[in-house]
């Protein structure tokens, strides 16, 4: 009987897992399908991009604040924040909308957007290290990545006022990517062979990081050994 309820136990985990990892590839799939539709229907530019960010925005903002309240892993706000962020962005961008320089709004817009979603992850990629989680490794490969793509994309949007349409669309669907890049890191981290690595690794980290003082006072609270006569 115990070992029924071992193996149900066990299975539960696992759905719940699935479950996650599901929402998951979903939300970020949004991204790509965002990004490519702006990509494969360049006649999309004849409306003005300040236009239709805010939609976009708002919906990706909608899908992750459903995505956090599915998953709700306890201590874990990334949805939640991300959600957030994406409607302060859209909500900027529409205040914006009728400023002489739409173009330059619009850039504004995505600078914070990227710096918000990349202290977003920045901070969960250190708490995740702080828990001695292994999916910090995977956060915070996917968290440089966007980085670099943030600084590529801004780029060419503040010089170019005419293809930003099109720069919006490379940037949602290369965001998706390196997202969903994220989830392929994870559950490569699963294999056992790669887990046990990296879980020596963070082992190793954490005992370089003791202090002499500290491996002094270990020593010292050990119980001696008493004599016997």
């Amino acid at each position: 009987m115990k070992r029924s309820l071992k193996g149900t136990r066990t299975e539960i985990i696992k759905e719940s897992n699935k479950t996650h990892l599901a929402v998951d590839v979903m939300l970020y799939f949004v991204y790509v399908l965002i990004g490519y539709l702006l990509i494969r229907f360049p006649q999309i530019e004849e409306l003005k991009p300040i236009e239709y960010a805010p939609v976009i925005f708002y919906t990706i903002g909608f899908f992750s604040l459903i995505a956090y309240f599915i998953n709700r892993r306890k201590g874990n706000y990334e949805f939640l924040f991300l959600g957030l962020i994406n409607i302060a962005t859209g909500t900027f961008i529409t205040f914006n909308a009728y400023t002489e320089d739409t173009g330059k709004a619009l850039g504004y817009a995505i600078l914070i957007y990227s710096l918000l979603v990349v202290l977003n992850k920045g901070y969960h990629t250190v708490k995740l290290s702080k828990e001695k989680n292994i999916n910090s490794f995977a956060e915070a490969g996917v968290t440089i990545m966007l980085v670099l793509l943030g600084f590529l994309v801004l780029q060419n949007l503040f010089k170019s006022q005419t293809m930003q349409t099109l720069i919006l669309g490379y940037y949602f669907l290369v965001f998706g990517i390196f997202s969903l890049t994220e989830i392929g890191l994870i559950l490569l981290l699963r294999i056992p062979k790669i887990n046990k690595y990296f879980e020596d690794l963070i082992n190793d980290r954490d005992t370089k990081n003791i202090k002499p003082e500290e491996i002094k006072k270990i020593k010292d609270t050990k119980p001696k050994k008493i004599n016997k006569k």
